[in-house]
C-alpha cells in the first residue's frame, strides 16, 4: 500500500499495459564524454529481500565498473528507485558530470521526470 502513496506523491498514474507485439531493444552507446549506467532493482518472496545491480560503461562501451548488492527488506519499486539514486550518488562521487541512466521501470522513470522531484 505504501507504493501507492509514493506514486500519488509524484503524481504518477499506474495502469497495466497490454503488449500486443514484441519489440527489439538495442543497447545504444552514449555520446563522447558521457557515462552510461544501466540500473535494475528487484525483490523476491514474502520477506521482500531486495537487491540492486548497476553497470557503468563509457562512450566506447568500455567497462568502467559494476555493482550487485543486497539492500535489505524492501519492495521492488523501492529497489528500482534505490538503484537509480545509487547511480547518481556514484556519479557525483566520481565527478562524472554527464551521466545517462537507463532503467526498465516505467514507474521509476516517470517519478524522476515528475515536476515534484526537486533538483538542486
Amino acid at each position: 500500500m505504501s507504493d501507492f502513496f509514493v506514486l500519488q506523491h509524484f503524481e504518477v498514474t499506474c495502469r497495466p499495459r497490454l503488449s500486443d507485439r514484441i519489440t527489439e531493444v538495442r543497447w545504444k552507446l552514449p555520446d563522447w564524454g558521457w557515462i552510461k549506467v544501466n540500473t535494475d532493482g528487484s525483490s523476491i518472496g514474502s520477506s521482500n529481500i531486495a537487491a540492486i545491480g548497476l553497470i557503468f560503461r563509457d562512450h566506447n562501451a568500455g567497462f568502467i565498473g559494476a555493482l550487485a548488492e543486497n539492500i535489505g527488506y524492501f519492495n521492488a519499486l523501492f529497489a528500482e528507485f534505490f538503484a537509480v539514486m545509487f547511480a547518481i550518488e556514484k556519479a557525483h562521487e566520481m565527478h562524472w558530470s554527464k551521466l545517462w541512466i537507463e532503467n526498465d521501470s516505467w514507474v521509476a522513470v516517470s517519478a524522476f521526470n515528475s515536476e515534484k522531484v526537486a533538483v538542486p
